[in-house]
């Protein structure tokens, strides 16, 4: 990762930015449909000769590594909001993103594959039930695998957007929260993994949950967000127009977007791109 913004933006903003594009919008979604990953596969596919499921392949085909130029981090009731957004960088400047809530939606098909192979019990009243103790288990495991691949693919990103609205982050007067542990995890990541180097835009130039009826738990995680980048309408537009319209090349949009925060340069990271929390 090379660097993080805030972006704060309204659905009405985002409707401006997509007004010259809309044409385009449902091809668009057809070619996100395309990247939908298998996750249909049964569990054999993945178990070992002991019967014991090989995590890397299950990951590898849960969660593979997918090619795109930014990440985006946001609350699930955002998606609509995000969504036209992500429509808009690819229409405008050719920008894949990766919208870490369809990764949170894989881990919950795949968490009621294993409950449903591995943590049902037979109850004498209520006929086949989940075990308490074994769902314990799998979630610890599911989510595990879940935080292990939204940490690499923030590693792999040059760039991450995180979408600061009223379902993202609850401000008091002291400080602000989270309600949701995946933007906890992912906001805390922006600060402790290695900054690199934009790689792709330099080479680009060189080369031009399981669900009850039960009272609901809410717990708030304290975030940082101060050195995220502010990402508003005036920067977004600034961005737009420094980008000629006819002009489709991901890494020199995101080249043009940097140097609208001249603080950093891109070698600044250079002697940084140790290892992960290095």
């Amino acid at each position: 990762m090379y660097r993080a913004f805030n972006v704060k933006i309204t659905e009405n903003e985002i409707d401006d930015l997509l007004k010259n594009s809309n044409q385009l919008y449902d091809n668009f979604f057809d070619i996100d449909i395309s990247n939908k990953f298998n996750i249909q596969r049964s569990l054999e596919n993945f178990l070992l000769p002991n019967n014991a499921i090989d995590v890397q392949s299950l990951e590898q085909d849960w969660f593979p590594s997918v090619d795109a130029h930014v990440f985006i981090s946001h609350s699930h009731k955002d998606i609509g909001l995000v969504e036209k957004f992500e429509h808009w960088l690819y229409q405008r400047f050719g920008i894949k993103s990766f919208v870490d809530s369809r990764v949170w939606e894989y881990a919950n098909e795949l968490l009621k594959k294993i409950d449903d192979e591995y943590c049902v019990k037979q109850d004498t009243y209520y006929g086949l039930i989940y075990d308490y103790e074994k769902r314990n288990i799998s979630t610890s495991h599911v989510h595990m695998i879940l935080a292990t691949a939204l940490l690499k693919m923030i590693d792999k990103m040059d760039y991450v957007f995180f979408f600061n609205t009223p379902n993202s982050l609850s401000t008091n007067n002291i400080r602000q929260m989270t309600y949701s542990p995946w933007i906890y995890y992912e906001l805390l990541l922006l600060n402790f993994i290695r900054k690199n180097s934009p790689r792709k835009l330099v080479e680009g130039e060189m080369r031009k949950s399981f669900s009850i009826e039960s009272k609901k738990l809410t717990m708030a995680f304290p975030v940082d967000i101060k050195n995220l980048y502010k990402l508003s309408m005036t920067e977004l537009s600034r961005w737009e127009m420094d980008v000629p319209s006819d002009e489709k090349y991901p890494n020199s949009a995101l080249m043009k977007l940097n140097l609208l925060f001249p603080d950093i340069k891109l070698t600044d990271n250079l002697s940084k791109r140790g290892r992960i929390y290095g």
